[in-house]
């Protein structure tokens, strides 16, 4: 994992940096970048429209803890299906929609 406020390229289209969950958010708001939680009961994602820098957040095996659904709240969350997926298979469905925008 590389240091906080550093990006590497982990493949096409996806991106890491060190750091929390609360640094993570707080760098995309500083740059200006949309941020959207997956979530199934959220607005599906083919009713959206995307433009400029998004970042997307999902969970993985587990559902978000109470302390990350509080850092999450107030953010705008899109549903890809009401089924829990894994989370390589919601970030492929995610690519796929933006390849469509």
């Amino acid at each position: 994992m590389p240091p906080v406020g550093v990006w590497n390229d982990t493949s096409q289209g996806i991106s890491q940096s060190g750091g929390s969950l609360a640094e993570t958010l707080q760098e995309w708001s500083d740059e200006g970048c949309k941020t959207i939680v997956m979530d199934a009961e959220g607005e599906p994602v083919g009713d959206l429209t995307f433009e400029g820098e998004i970042g997307f957040v999902l969970s993985d095996h587990k559902p978000f803890t109470n302390d990350e659904l509080e850092l999450l709240s107030g953010l705008e969350r899109v549903s890809i299906g009401q089924k829990w997926l894994q989370g390589h298979s919601c970030i492929a469905i995610a690519h796929h929609h933006l390849d469509m925008a």
